[in-house]
């Protein structure tokens, strides 16, 4: 109902919380908030509970918008004219407790103006007032373990907490459980291994998977869509031109350098540098995860926006506290839990340089500091041989969940690394929340979440030497130089809500770029783009195709 749609069906009645005409308003003003409704929905409409119970409830005098919207929501009648009959009995809205002064309600309509803005400048809600419909693939998600499925999983389950409606198109069979929660509906895409890299897999580029794509297009009517960089991209192209819908495309691994530690031919390498930039000027908007990493990938050619994703932490599991659970110390070291404990956790794989620790450990390993593998991967069965008391060396093959590895980086003296192809670096900010110092490269994706000093320290990347020199100032000063607090506030700004914030200024981004304020020219730019972008899409599955089969199929290679 609106201000005039009640003024006109009934006179207005004053009540000791003011006219219905102001109660209908301060309605107005917070459904637009909707999206964190439904728990206070359930408590208002269903439980027969009233504000002053929300209050005793939360402990806060001062209602949010969302629960004030809850309640009134709740309990409105669908009659504005019944509705302003009514409200002096309060029969129009009996889940609210109308027993409060016109006081009361004019600092209640004074809220409802000015909250909004208050929690946006907290970063408790993210931009936009509508609901959006987006359409989201990620070549990793849950029970797939690794950074991209790490940020997509919060990223989904924040959409849905925030009121957004989330279609996901996965190769994963088995999708966890909590990331199905989060979504509206989920569509599988056939996949395969690439030669090269046998433990990850990519979308067929068939036609049923074009098919699926275009279903899921269909029926979700998304207003973007968002995929990440793989060969499957031509696929969502296709279907964005066809239906005129805004597309964009979020890196997440530095494939080029990835190619050459796995050192590829040099003409696949070649292929990547050229179809990177051709896939960003494809899509509406292209971004990253960190301010590093899109600055190298503008000095390759691609086309980035000025938006990095950035990460998020789950504080409810990585914290120091952790450290009081479990008996990390005593496993990782065989019964020497004084002894000095530097972990790594993550794929056990070439471009991971592990063979830098290795080698770095060596150097200590007579002073009782021990190295503690985390993970899994192709360089697993090799390393695993070192695995005992006498190289003061742990590793058993195999991923940790997310409890297991908070309390271990709680427990652990610090955490190393000494990849320099990280686009972010979801390790370091992890073991930082628990208040454990990282040592890693100064090279991209950490330059942006680590401190030198601070968070930890940062060596010259490939430098065993510089590596050395300040591993050696944590086993001798550590407590001094990195207290807990100290390494904490190096993760304050890592919130998810700051995340979500920008990954929706980025959808917009996209949008602009597909669409103008003008409807009537917009139609016009996409009948114009149209004949082109398909062409380019066409033109791309054969080369993205061809380029699928060539790393899978060993025949090209070398032996």
């Amino acid at each position: 109902p609106t201000r005039a749609a009640t003024s006109a069906a009934a006179p207005p009645v004053r009540t000791a919380f003011g006219s219905p005409n102001d109660l209908i308003f301060v309605y107005d003003r917070c459904r637009r908030r909707h999206n964190f409704l439904q728990s206070t929905r359930h408590y208002c409409g269903q439980s027969g509970g009233t504000m002053a119970g929300l209050r005793k409830r939360t402990g806060d005098a001062k209602l949010t918008i969302e629960e004030r919207a809850a309640s009134e929501e709740a309990s409105a009648s669908p009659s504005s004219s019944s509705a302003a009959a009514s409200v002096n009995s309060g029969a129009a809205f009996p889940g609210l407790d109308v027993s409060g002064s016109a006081q009361d309600f004019s600092q209640m309509v004074e809220r409802a103006e000015h909250v909004e803005e208050e929690e946006w400048n907290e970063g408790r809600i993210p931009p936009g007032e509508e609901v959006s419909r987006i359409l989201i693939y990620s070549h990793s998600l849950p029970p797939w373990v690794d950074g991209v499925s790490t940020r997509f999983t919060a990223h989904l389950k924040l959409l849905k907490q925030y009121g957004h409606r989330a279609h996901v198109c996965t190769i994963e069979e088995e999708l966890d459980a909590d990331v199905r929660r989060s979504v509206d509906a989920v569509d599988h895409l056939t996949s395969t291994c690439f030669f090269w890299y046998p433990a990850k897999r990519f979308p067929h580029m068939s036609f049923a998977n074009l098919k699926k794509i275009w279903n899921a297009c269909r029926t979700s009517k998304p207003e973007v869509i968002h995929v990440t960089l793989c060969p499957s991209v031509p696929m969502f192209f296709i279907c964005a031109c066809l239906l005129n819908i805004p597309m964009i495309m979020s890196i997440h691994t530095d494939s080029v350098t990835l190619l050459n530690k796995c050192k590829q031919p040099w003409w696949v390498v070649l292929l990547c540098r050229f179809l990177e930039p051709l896939g960003s000027y494809l899509v509406d908007a292209t971004y990253t995860v960190s301010k590093s990493y899109g600055s190298i990938l503008k000095q390759r050619g691609l086309r980035c926006i000025d938006i990095a994703w950035g990460g998020t932490i789950n504080r409810k599991i990585f914290n120091p506290k952790r450290a009081q659970e479990g008996n990390w110390r005593e496993i990782l070291t065989f019964g020497h839990p004084d002894q000095f404990i530097m972990a790594f956790a993550g794929r056990i794989s070439p471009e991971k340089d592990i063979n830098f620790l290795v080698e770095l450990h060596k150097l200590f390993r007579e002073r009782g500091v021990w190295l503690a593998l985390v993970g899994d991967g192709p360089q697993a069965e090799e390393l695993a041989k070192m695995h005992g008391e006498k190289n003061k060396f742990y590793f058993k093959p195999g991923f940790l969940g997310h409890d297991d590895l908070a309390q271990l980086y709680a427990s652990v003296d610090c955490c190393v690394s000494a990849s320099t192809f990280e686009t972010f670096g979801y390790t370091a900010i992890e073991a930082m929340a628990c208040g454990t110092p990282f040592l890693g490269p100064r090279a991209q994706g950490y330059r942006d979440t680590v401190q030198h000093n601070k968070g930890g320290y940062l060596f010259d990347a490939k430098d065993i030497t510089s590596a050395a020199h300040y591993l050696e100032l944590m086993i001798e000063e550590k407590a001094e130089l990195f207290p807990i607090e100290r390494v904490l506030s190096n993760t304050d700004e890592f919130t998810a809500e700051a995340c979500v914030k920008r990954t929706l200024a980025a959808y917009e981004v996209a949008k602009e770029s597909r669409h103008t304020k003008s409807l009537f020219m917009s139609y016009v730019k996409a009948v114009l783009l149209f004949p082109p972008r398909v062409f380019l899409a066409l033109c791309c599955v054969p080369i993205m195709f061809g380029f699928m089969l060539l790393m899978e199929m060993p025949v090209w290679y070398d032996q």
